[in-house]
């Protein structure tokens, strides 16, 4: 399916046309506030997508990100595991390891970022407006 095609299968979803009152309440929902505050800090649709298809070592996350400060990956990674988007497994060895993968809540996030991310390009010339 194209990408025009799928965005404009997104728009006609049972979700969107569903009762009228309930797309409301959906958008309003504290759940869906909190995990879009989440989803909208800086690295965390990096790591999101870094941990997509496997489990990594920390080094490799944080060289896969770049710039990111040890404190604020720390930080961030913590976030996510507290919101039950990533798993934390320590390898135990000289020097200790840890990996950090997509919990099955975090990979089910994959498919409607992937919904998002179509949206976006789609709608470039909006983004690109100064507002």
């Amino acid at each position: 399916m194209s990408e025009p095609a799928l965005a404009e299968t997104m728009l006609d979803s049972t979700l969107l046309s569903a009762e009228p009152g309930l797309a409301n309440e959906l958008w309003s929902a504290a759940e869906v506030r909190d995990i879009l505050g989440l989803l909208s800090r800086r690295w965390v649709l990096g790591i999101l997508e870094a941990l997509r298809h496997q489990a990594i070592r920390r080094h490799v996350l944080r060289a896969r990100l770049g710039s990111v400060s040890d404190k604020v990956l720390t930080s961030t990674l913590r976030d996510m595991e507290a919101a039950g988007l990533v798993l934390r497994t320590v390898v135990v060895g000289v020097p200790v390891e840890v990996d950090y993968g997509l919990t099955p809540l975090g990979a089910s996030l994959s498919e409607p970022l992937g919904h998002v991310a179509i949206w976006c390009r789609s709608h470039r010339a909006f983004n690109a407006t100064p507002h």
